[in-house]
């Protein structure tokens, strides 16, 4: 563990309730959502805090670094806003609803370097809602429940993977939006996987997934078998208390943000 910060407050560089995280894998800096506190917080990789982003900002509830822009989820204005990655507001698109570039509750989003397409989890539509860059309107993909998080992965072929609340159940897409596979159980009876709300995938198709219930990171592999399983329950270096967001950085550490009395960013 490299570092982590503490607190419930709203002081610049402490936190309330950190929930997602994303990394600019040009400067290595993180950005780290702060909903509660209505803010995007931004620190370096030695975990200093560098800036925060407030304009605009309701209860921002996911993140995705795009070259030098920022793509946001806003979950209370369900809308999607577009930064610059030093904090300059640039435009927003959304209102609530279940039409075209209309959301309820937008979560998890993803911009893929290989499509330049923008993933949004429309999670009361039970879909996710794809735009191109400029935030119009491109497809749906559809079909889905409770949609949190999503990624877009490039190894032999493409594949878009999402997070669906429902056991949970991660799907897995085509670049047709094809379903192809599905993961709805993950592991085996000594380490299922109890509470998600978001994981990343790393370049050997390995899935990092928190598991908030238990406060515990679960790495599978392709075939769903446990690789790795770290963190309790607690408040010191190296534990959690309902591990949310999580990534990893140019350095190929592991960062996660964990939320109640951690409140904590930490890297492994």
């Amino acid at each position: 563990v490299a570092c982590k910060t503490k607190a419930n407050t709203t002081r610049a560089g402490e936190f309330r309730c950190p929930t997602v995280l994303a990394i600019n894998t040009i400067t290595n800096n993180i950005y780290v959502s702060d909903p509660i506190n209505n803010r995007v917080q931004v620190f370096n990789s030695s975990c200093e805090h560098l800036f925060t982003i407030t304009d605009h900002m309701k209860f921002p509830s996911g993140i995705s670094c795009y070259g030098d822009y920022l793509y946001v989820t806003q979950f209370n204005n369900h809308a999607i806003s577009v930064y610059s990655t030093d904090g300059s507001y640039i435009r927003s698109v959304g209102r609530e609803g279940n039409k075209q570039l209309q959301f309820k509750c937008p979560l998890g989003i993803c911009v893929s370097d290989y499509t330049k397409l923008v993933y949004v989890c429309d999670r009361d539509n039970g879909r996710v809602q794809i735009l191109n860059l400029k935030l119009s309107f491109h497809s749906f993909i559809s079909g889905l429940i409770k949609p949190v998080d999503v990624k877009v992965v490039r190894h032999e072929v493409l594949e878009i993977y999402i997070l669906d609340r429902k056991n949970p159940c991660l799907h897995v897409y085509n670049y047709k939006y094809q379903l192809i596979r599905e993961y709805i159980s993950f592991g085996n009876e000594y380490c299922q996987i109890i509470n998600s709300f978001h994981f990343c995938v790393d370049a050997d198709l390995n899935i990092l997934m928190t598991d908030s219930s238990a406060c515990r990171v679960v790495i599978f592999n392709k075939e769903r078998k446990v690789v790795q399983q770290f963190g309790v329950n607690g408040n010191n270096l190296g534990e959690f208390s309902n591990p949310r967001g999580i990534a990893i950085d140019a350095d190929g550490k592991i960062v996660i943000a964990s939320q109640n009395s951690n409140f904590s960013i930490q890297f492994f």
